[in-house]
């Protein structure tokens, strides 16, 4: 018996459907079906994901949705009335029904949303065109109004949905569902099949499936549990184990429905009036606006060459100018031709003013233009630049990353900011004539502009065109492990145990159950010995992968040429209005999936250095009126490079990791080549090769080539293969390839596919020896050495790109590094470990950071003069937005009601004189008591007393304040004058705070220590310790000893009651997590207080993608007067020796003297020279003080052979 499921939940169903498309259509396949339908709750998620599925395995896809019905209007809203909805299952029969499905899932979530998105009956009737109709499950109205209501009543509301569908589009839906006989189905049931007997209605026959398999029964109840936060334990949650809502086959549907056949096959009929085809790999450009009489291609030639002249044009020598001959790359295939070879000033007797591009420049162009236009991309390129240039037109700083950069087009027409021809970028890794895919190029922008820019985005397109892309967060393997154990009501000690266990996944590579319990035996060999264990693994198994919940994809915008909804379904943003689309970017986008519908996918990315640096640029334009053009910086900038060569790397992009830092030290860069090599080379580059590049810079006796072949393509990179782009070039260049075989020869080596590699292994070494002329052993070798390299290579174009930003960030620092420090800090305002961060990268800059003061501060943080940055007023916790722009309007006001307090500069303010000019001028009605305290904490008004003082006067203040307020309401402060309402304030004496209390305030009200830091006694002590910047991924599972101040303190439970702790360990560089388990805990205890300094030995982790520190031992950490003393006594007795071969060389012997002198102390330095019996010891006039850094010092000095202490 042929059968079709018409009532079906896949895992976009969020939390109640367990089915996974694939395995979902693959079963359908094995049981023999030619049809299935997916409808899902209310939205139409995986629509073209399902489709395409089907599509693949052979059977008839059927695109529906379970829609929610309102009880009365979709747009009202009341209470329990409206929280009521109704189930109807729709089913498109054609393309009108499709487009009317995207319609209803999208008013039912835009304007009908009350719990569920909802719609009407009325919304219904008028697009019920080319949709079927199953009149629901038992929750259907139909369905309720049998069992509820008269039979009167009942035909009534089946009348309305026939006045909608008519009788050949309108099925009554019967279900058997439950495991054993239920009563109430079957009376529901009988109701039914009177109604539609008594109207001429055919049945038909769904399993409302939520899960493949009769197994999966617990793991889709528990799925629901997740989903409602209940547990298996709660008394009245929602429990569908009673019923069966498994993929049945055929033969189990006409089993349960032996006594209505014709309601089983009514489902092929069905199935055979369904006939959608959606129109999948199209190309849906969005209409940009060109001046009248152009068309798209003509425009872009246009732009692109009057663009090219400023960027690339050289002065015409009129004296020989030729008439030029035509181009080989000149259109010849019907395009239009370029503009005129020179252009610029308007053509008159000044000829000498005219500009002209060179031969090659014009050929690159006519090149790239001829395959964009040819491949009709000349309407994406553009619509890019439109949107570039909007986001420049309101001062956003933009970049682009992937290999757009390649294009010379793209950078004369503002999209990309680097020269493809100056760093030497392919256009054919970014497109060719032959590649089926469009262009997609992925712009940065700063991040506090995205949302501007998209508005701007929006205006130009149109509303009803552009919206951002939705993305699905999904249960991945730990996560699936916690959910499953908090739902069975599994101790979470417990389920957090079991999710550690799970190895973390690789960058593009997850982690499943599965791979973790080969690689870790212990989680495998406890699923096998505790049951509870091995039920929670088993379960978390099947949801792992399963859609958990819609968010906002993080860059994806969709800009369509007519309505989205001719496109995609739209809702809402969660917990927001921004309007986002139903379908993720494999469903949107081409690039993203070869199936996928075809419309244009623009990917716009905040970046938080972006925005640093638009604020640098801002800030130094209104301190010193320089305009800075961040796009045409000075290169080679010695300030720039000796800041990166002196590892000052703090908060420039790419480069601020400890590992880069250290790196960069040694490869003492000097070209925007050098950073580039770097991004490439670091992680997840060849990092193997980072020495080797050093070397060879050092060195240029070292470089060497494989073939001479190779200088042309190598030079830059010393001999060395740095990017996938070079890789790309020989197979070009040496072996033969077309651009077209590169781009699968990019895609071969990407994937690692071992039989597609040695394919391509025998085609490269065939392709050597013909082009290259090369012997099969020399071409075999050039594939050994590459070969290792191509997984790891780095996109050239991306790397250009950011080195670029890394470039601009590192020339405001080094330039201008106060003012690109407070728009650091103003970024990062929000992240107190960066704060510290910066407050010490500030200090190696010669930077004072500040508290914050009424007459200084600006909202953010604030440049006082070249060497000091305050806090904003914003960043003091419980100080009203309002009272922050009252005290900062009224200082600028003073001067000139129309000034700009946005100035970060105290220039052209008015400061208060004293506290009552303070608490007369910025008063609001919303100055109170928090906000004084506030204030006085945080040391905004220390110039007008001390801090204790203050505080133990607040009751003065505020009646000071309220008679102020009270006066001026009154008018006297216009009768008798303000100085006799400022001269009733008089602070009676008190103690002064400790610096304790006020190191203590500061953390309470700036989130950190400002002032001074509990840590500053113990600086010299923690110069001997490892700091938290310092650490370093090569360093997992060795032990270390860190100092620091106690923050974050949590204490808690093993499942076997053992008493363990974790806190968060801060020193003047960051933080790191720290555990205590057990077996340290009890000597611990003593030191385990929040706010306690202490010194902490353990081995380094990297568990949860983060440094943690597991501790083996916690103690007191000594301030530096006892570590001194007790220094002094232990170096009384010591000595140091440097082993020399020679005392030859004076320039050595002046530096190893130059750092024994930096370092005091007691120790006594000699010097050994010579080797093995012969070698004789001298001892100097010299003491010094041990500590790590002269140790490092010494050990760079090649020439010390040795270092013994003793």
């Amino acid at each position: 018996m042929r059968f079709t499921h018409l009532h079906c939940h896949s895992h976009y169903s969020l939390l109640d459907g367990l089915s996974k498309i694939d395995p979902l259509v693959e079963r359908a396949k094995e049981l023999g079906m030619e049809s299935l339908a997916i409808t899902d709750h209310g939205t139409m998620y995986g629509a073209i994901e399902f489709y395409n599925k089907c599509r693949e395995q052979k059977i008839k896809p059927i695109i529906g949705m379970e829609a929610y019905i309102s009880p009365r209007g979709m747009t009202d809203k009341e209470g329990k009335i409206d929280s009521d909805y109704f189930h109807l299952t729709l089913l498109a029969q054609n393309e009108a029904g499709y487009k009317n499905l995207i319609k209803i899932t999208t008013a039912g979530h835009l304007q009908g949303f009350y719990y569920k998105p909802r719609i009407d009956t009325d919304f219904l009737a008028k697009h019920a065109e080319g949709l079927i109709c199953l009149s629901g499950c038992q929750r259907g109205e139909i369905a309720r109004a049998v069992m509820n209501r008269s039979t009167a009543e009942a035909q009534m509301v089946l009348e309305k949905y026939l006045a909608m569908f008519t009788r050949e589009r309108l099925f009554i839906e019967i279900q058997r569902n439950s495991r054993t006989s239920d009563p109430k189905e079957e009376d529901l049931n009988s109701k039914l099949i009177a109604l539609a007997k008594a109207n001429s209605l055919p049945l038909v026959a769904t399993a409302d499936c939520h899960y493949i398999y009769p197994e999966d029964f617990e793991a889709q109840d528990l799925l629901v549990c997740i989903g409602t936060g209940r547990t298996v334990n709660d008394t009245g949650r929602l429990d569908m184990r009673a019923y069966d809502l498994s993929l049945k086959s055929p033969e189990r549907m006409a089993e349960l429905f032996f006594n209505l056949p014709e309601a089983v096959e009514n489902t092929q009929k069905v199935a055979d009036m369904c006939n959608l085809e959606i129109k999948i790999d199209q190309r849906y450009f969005p209409q940009v606006e060109i001046p009248e009489g152009f068309t798209t291609t003509e425009y872009l030639i246009k732009i692109t060459y009057e663009k090219a002249l400023p960027l690339y044009g050289k002065p015409v020598d009129v004296s020989l100018r030729v008439q030029p001959k035509q181009s080989p790359n000149e259109f010849d295939n019907g395009l239009p031709r370029r503009p005129s070879d020179a252009l610029g000033s308007p053509r008159n007797d000044q000829e000498e003013n005219l500009l002209q591009l060179p031969q090659e420049i014009k050929e690159r162009i006519d090149y790239e233009l001829n395959i964009i236009c040819e491949k009709g991309f000349d309407t994406y390129f553009l619509m890019v630049a439109d949107v570039v240039e909007g986001a420049h037109s309101i001062g956003a700083i933009t970049n682009t990353r992937g290999s757009a950069a390649g294009s010379i087009v793209g950078r004369i027409l503002g999209i990309t900011n680097v020269d493809p021809l100056y760093y030497e970028l392919p256009f054919e890794r970014f497109l060719t004539m032959h590649r089926p895919t469009p262009p997609d190029i992925d712009l940065d922008i700063a991040d506090n502009r995205r949302d501007e820019a998209i508005a701007y985005i929006t205006k130009k397109f149109g509303k009803e065109k552009v919206a951002q892309i939705i993305t699905f967060g999904t249960m991945m393997a730990r996560a699936a492990v916690r959910d499953v154990g908090r739902a069975l009501g599994v101790a979470y000690s417990k389920c957090d145990q079991i999710a550690k266990m799970i190895p973390l996944g690789k960058q593009g590579f997850q982690m499943t159950l599965d791979k973790a319990m080969e690689m870790n035996a212990e989680l495998k060999e406890i699923s096998q010995r505790d049951p509870e264990t091995n039920r929670i693994l088993t379960i978390a198994k099947k949801l792992e992968g399963c859609a958990r919940h819609a968010s906002v994809h993080a860059a994806g915008i969709v800009i369509t040429p007519t309505d989205l909804t001719d496109y995609s379904p739209l809702q809402k943003e969660p917990d927001g209005e921004r309007i986002i689309t139903q379908y993720d970017m494999y469903a949107l986008d081409v690039n993203a999936s070869s199936h996928a519908i075809g419309v244009v996918k623009l990917d716009l990315l905040g970046i938080r250095n972006l925005s640093i640096l638009e604020n640098a640029v801002n800030i130094v334009q209104k301190r010193h009126n320089t305009k800075i053009d961040i796009y045409n910086l000075p290169h080679p900038d010695p300030k720039t490079f000796k800041l990166l060569s002196e590892g000052l790397t703090f908060g420039v992009f790419q480069l601020g990791s400890s590992g880069m830092t250290r790196h960069l030290k040694e490869l003492q860069p000097s070209s925007i080549f050098d950073i580039m090599a770097m991004i490439a080379l670091y992680r997840p580059g060849p990092m193997q090769f980072i020495e080797e590049y050093i070397k060879r810079k050092h060195n240029p006796s070292l470089i060497s080539y494989f073939d001479p072949a190779f200088e042309k393509i190598l030079r830059r990179t010393y001999g060395i293969l740095v990017y996938q782009d070079d890789l790309l070039t020989i197979a070009h260049d040496l072996a033969g390839y077309s651009w077209e075989e590169v781009d699968k020869f990019r895609k071969a080596v990407g994937k690692k596919i071992p039989e597609e590699m040695a394919k391509q292994k025998i085609k490269f070494i065939q392709g050597c020896q013909e082009t290259s002329k090369w012997s099969f052993k020399k071409a075999e070798d050039v594939w050994a050495w590459i070969e290792p390299f191509a997984a790891y290579g780095f996109n050239k174009a991306h790397s250009a790109s950011y080195s670029a930003v890394s470039y601009q960030t590192a020339y405001m620092k080094a330039n201008y590094p106060v003012e690109f420090m407070a728009a650091l800090m103003t970024a990062e305002s929000g992240d107190e470990d960066k704060i510290y961060e910066a407050v010490e990268d500030c200090k190696a800059l010669g930077i004072a950071v500040l508290p914050p003061d009424v007459n200084e501060s600006l909202g953010d943080f604030t440049v006082v003069d070249e060497k000091t940055i305050r806090f904003g007023l914003n960043a003091i916790k419980n100080l009203g937005s309002d009272v922050i722009r009252q005290i900062i309007d009224v200082r600028y006001q003073a001067v000139d009601k129309d000034a700009d307090a946005s100035l970060s500069s105290t220039q052209n303010s008015a400061p208060f004189t004293t506290l009552e000019d303070f608490l007369t001028r910025a008063y609001t009605k919303s100055f109170n008591k928090r906000s004084w305290e506030a204030l006085s904490k945080a040391g905004a008004l220390d110039a007008f007393g001390e801090r204790g003082q203050l505080l133990a006067n607040t009751e003065e203040v505020l009646e000071f304040v309220r008679e102020n307020s009270r006066g001026a309401s009154n008018g006297q402060s216009s009768l008798f004058g303000a100085a006799m309402l400022k001269a009733q304030l008089k602070l009676r004496a008190s103690d002064p705070a400790t610096k304790e209390e006020m190191l203590l305030w500061e953390k309470e009200h700036l989130g950190m220590y400002v002032s001074a830091h509990p840590l500053d006694v113990h600086r010299k002590v923690l110069g001997t310790t490892r700091s938290v910047k310092s650490l370093n991924l090569d360093e997992l599972g060795n032990n270390v000893v860190m100092g620091g101040i106690i923050t974050r303190l949590k204490r808690t439970l093993t499942r076997k009651n053992d008493p363990m702790a974790f806190f968060t360990l801060a020193d003047l560089t960051g933080s790191v997590e720290v555990l205590v388990f057990p077996k340290v805990m009890e000597k611990a205890l003593p030191f385990l207080f929040d706010d306690k300094i202490v010194q902490v030995s353990g081995r380094l982790s990297d568990k949860d993608e983060e440094f943690k520190l597991i501790a083996e031992d916690i103690k007191e950490l000594p301030n530096d007067e006892l570590y001194g003393m007790a220094l002094n006594e232990m170096e009384k007795n010591k000595q140091i020796t440097l082993h020399m071969t020679n005392l030859a060389n004076i320039e050595v012997l002046n530096k190893i003297k130059e750092i024994l002198e930096k370092h005091p102390g007691n120790v006594q330095v000699f010097l050994s020279v010579g080797s093995g019996r012969s070698a004789k010891k001298i001892k100097t006039q010299t003491q010094v003080g041990m500590s790590n850094e002269l140790m490092a010092e010494l050990r760079e000095l090649s020439e010390v052979v040795m270092i013994d202490v003793n």
